[in-house]
């Protein structure tokens, strides 16, 4: 098996972790980064956004986070899909979301998926 490029990840980014400022976006809340392959943290970033699309976290973008999902995984590098099942387990692990919450990721995930 061929070892994949490792980074460092963020693995909480999506809107709301990211600020404008006087001198460009700075993203804010590295907690939970980490060292691995960059297409975890794309998947991570799409499954939220597909957590969001799907109404299982409530949120002011929840009209438009399926259009948002939608375009970022139109334009992001690498392969965000091949990670998804890693995101997916990652984010059962989170002690922030809910059961519910923790409940409706498969579907997320498969909101992900048909983008």
């Amino acid at each position: 098996m061929h070892d994949l490029p490792r980074t460092i990840l963020h693995l909480d980014l999506h809107p709301a972790n990211v600020l404008r400022t006087e001198r460009g976006a700075v993203v804010i809340d590295w907690r939970n980064a980490a060292e691995g392959p960059g297409d975890l943290d794309t998947a991570m970033s799409a499954l939220i956004l597909g957590q969001v699309a799907i109404v299982s976290i409530a949120h002011p973008l929840g009209a438009e986070a399926g259009r948002l999902l939608d375009h970022f995984l139109a334009v992001a590098p690498g392969d965000p899909l091949r990670m998804l099942h890693g995101a997916v387990a990652r984010s059962r692990q989170c002690r922030t979301l809910s059961a519910g919450e923790i409940g409706m990721l498969d579907a997320a995930a498969e909101r992900v998926r048909r983008s």
